[in-house]
């Protein structure tokens, strides 16, 4: 169901209203005022996207940029892990 703007004529408020099938337009009034001579215009679009759509929309070399930063971390180097493990001693 699509909502639409309205802008009063008599205060010149904008009223947004969801759209059902049922809607007339005799039954839409302003938020601001209560009047009933509106005028229809034009509002943006909204569109919700996934993460995986939005993933997809990143510049490539955002990437490029993430790897570069991974490669310099001490943390992807295994020997840093290696280092910190302690050997186990049998008694």
């Amino acid at each position: 169901m699509p909502i639409y703007e309205f802008r009063c004529d008599e205060c010149s408020a904008i009223s947004s209203v969801l759209w059902r099938g049922e809607t007339r337009m005799a039954d839409v009034a302003c938020d601001g005022c209560g009047g009933k001579t509106l005028s229809k215009i034009i509002s943006g679009v909204s569109v919700h996207r996934n993460m995986s759509s939005k993933m997809s929309s990143l510049d490539p070399k955002y990437d490029k940029m993430i790897d570069q930063a991974v490669s310099r971390s001490p943390l992807t180097d295994p020997q840093t892990h290696l280092n910190k493990l302690k050997n186990f001693k049998s008694d």
